[in-house]
């Protein structure tokens, strides 16, 4: 008999193989057990509309939560950051001073990406999440033009 491990027999239980003839899971046989794949449906995030996002801090949730996505799109030439705060509210953020716990440049119009960013994570706030728009990382100036910003949280 073959052993699998839990790796390759979840690779096997995804693949949606049909017999699992001979394989020890945990020590035991499975002798002619139809295997099925199995999937996690897991609730669709919360979303944050966040157009005009420049330099004052904006509130995308007020408590603990995890950011799983966000899309931005910098109509600017200049490329400008999107600072994300682990902050309980925008009162509690000061741009240019508070250290950001995240700043993700979002590239502008004139460098050759359409002047958007896309991205998907998983990034867990204690308190709350509060973003700003800057022409630096760490900084507190606005950009030219208001960014149109997105986020998924859970």
């Amino acid at each position: 008999m073959r052993r699998l491990s839990v790796i390759a027999l979840g690779l096997l239980l995804h693949a949606g193989a049909a017999l699992a003839q001979g394989v020890l899971l945990n020590g035991a046989p499975i002798q002619g057990t139809a295997l099925q794949p199995s999937y996690v449906v897991e609730p669709p995030n919360t979303p944050v509309l966040k157009n005009s996002l420049s330099n004052t801090a904006s509130q995308v949730i007020g408590s603990a939560a995890r950011l799983e996505v966000y899309y931005c799109v910098n109509p600017n030439t200049s490329d400008a950051f999107v600072q994300i705060f682990d902050a309980p509210s925008p009162a509690s953020v000061v741009v240019g001073t508070t250290t950001p716990r995240w700043s993700i440049r979002v590239i502008g119009t004139a460098n050759g990406s359409g002047g958007g960013n896309m991205a998907k994570m998983d990034l867990g706030f204690f308190t709350g999440i509060q973003v700003a728009a800057t022409t630096t990382a760490t900084g507190s100036s606005a950009p030219a033009t208001a960014l149109d910003c997105n986020f998924g949280y859970r």
